[in-house]
């Protein structure tokens, strides 16, 4: 959970912990009222906005707030696959969320995938700020936008990683 101002708060969910320095989490589209009553199993099947790895600063830091634990949803999310770059004179290497190396990218791979990057959480708070029009947007929040890594991974015919 988030407070996006002081009456709104914004929910995400940890969909994958992949090593012991950061997680995967996704951030549900829609902000609620701090004084609203909604269920968790209603905010897990509103639509995703963000999906990206980064940090537990603000979960350490007390700052974002455990509500729940819920892993009905976990199957349906679709998590994405990266370029990592090597150097200029190298090819680029697709590989998953573990890091694992899972072959030489192809061209079109390396032209519309995005290279692996985790975002603080502060990044995350900019980008919904951002979103919700308190906030200026960053050309790279797009990278972070689930439904369009969901359309480059249809239109580049890759596996729907779960």
């Amino acid at each position: 959970m988030y407070l996006l101002f002081p009456s709104m708060i914004i929910l995400r969910q940890i969909v994958n912990i992949p090593d012991k320095y950061s997680f995967i989490m996704v951030v549900f589209e829609g902000k609620w009222s701090k004084n609203d009553t909604v269920s968790i199993v209603a905010i897990i099947n509103t639509p995703i906005l963000f999906i990206g790895f980064t940090s537990d600063a603000l979960l350490y830091h007390g700052r974002w707030i455990i509500i729940g634990n819920i892993i009905s949803n976990l199957d349906s999310i679709v998590i994405p696959y990266y370029f990592k770059v090597g150097l200029p004179t190298e090819p680029q290497q697709l590989i998953n969320y573990k890091l694992d190396v899972l072959r030489i990218a192809t061209q079109q791979e390396s032209d519309l995938l995005y290279r692996h990057h985790s975002m603080s959480p502060i990044g995350y708070q900019k980008m919904l700020q951002a979103y919700y029009d308190i906030g200026d947007l960053d050309n790279e929040d797009i990278k972070y936008n689930y439904k369009h890594i969901i359309d480059i991974y249809t239109q580049l015919n890759l596996p729907l990683y779960r």
